[in-house]
């Protein structure tokens, strides 16, 4: 499933909503502590974001709703990327969205001069 398609240098926020657990039921905010975002390129080489903290916009009773903010040189390369949010809850329990590998994925399209 693509989540988004964004082009080189763009540093706009990502929004990431709609997250359920494992019956289905949305991860409320304030059943978390944190949300991380990661990217791997699909074909090999660098991660160009590892862990980077995401910003939760969401009230503290509503279904978890947040923004990973892209850095100047995050999205350089163009190319096919898995994405990966981890959220840490209260509990000390940990959760990655989505589940497996290929789940997320982030197209980074070539800049037009």
């Amino acid at each position: 499933m693509v989540l988004a398609e964004l082009t080189e240098g763009d540093t706009a926020p990502v929004t990431f909503k709609q997250f359920r657990d494992a019956d289905g039921a949305a991860v409320i905010t304030n059943t978390i502590t944190s949300v991380q975002f990661s990217l791997k390129n699909q074909s090999g080489g660098a991660t160009p974001v590892s862990l980077v903290a995401c910003v939760v916009t969401s009230a503290a009773t509503e279904g978890l709703v947040c923004q990973w903010l892209p850095g100047v040189s995050d999205l350089n390369v163009a190319g096919t990327y898995d994405a990966e949010l981890v959220v840490t809850f209260t509990s000390g329990k940990v959760k990655r969205f989505p589940a497996a590998a290929g789940g997320f994925v982030v197209v980074v399209r070539a800049k037009v001069a």
